[in-house]
């Protein structure tokens, strides 16, 4: 009923609580829809990844209160750790220059913890081709937004 008068504002308190899976998808499409022709979305929701997929700005409340209030984008880059994991071919012993990256073999995988703002990840994979370490696969970790929460919470 809320969208017959095409309105310039909707106000959306927890509309995915308790869909299933392929409704929910349907309502993010159909938000981003009106979204993008104009209409401004106000979403209250206790799914901080909803909030991730959808949201531009973002304001994170605790018992009432603003605890901070942001672009999702500079939200996210209040915690620059980042992990890669390299599925290696072979290694023997970790190279001194990876050390400072905290770096673990476990498995077969080499499990490197890095500062997105200090290093790149092409910077060590340089490092990896310069000590001719192999690799068949690369999966990358950052953190998301209930990361940020949790963090914010501490404070």
């Amino acid at each position: 009923k809320a969208l017959v008068h095409s309105p310039e504002m909707l106000i959306l308190d927890e509309p995915t609580a308790g869909v299933d899976v392929d409704l929910r998808k349907s309502l993010w499409n159909y938000i981003r829809e009106i979204n993008k022709q104009g209409t401004t979305i106000c979403l209250t929701t206790h799914y901080l990844e909803e909030a991730e997929e959808l949201c531009d700005r973002i304001t994170i409340l605790n018992n009432g209160k603003v605890i901070k209030d942001d672009t999702k984008k500079n939200l996210l880059n209040l915690m620059s750790n980042k992990t890669v994991v390299f599925q290696i071919q072979s290694l023997k012993q970790l190279p001194e220059e990876l050390l400072k990256f905290n770096a673990t073999i476990e498995d077969g995988n080499l499990k490197i913890s890095y500062d997105k703002n200090k290093t790149s990840l092409n910077n060590i994979i340089n490092i990896l081709n310069k000590n001719k370490i192999l690799f068949n696969e690369i999966n990358t970790y950052e953190n998301d937004l209930e990361d940020i929460f949790l963090k914010l919470l501490k404070n």
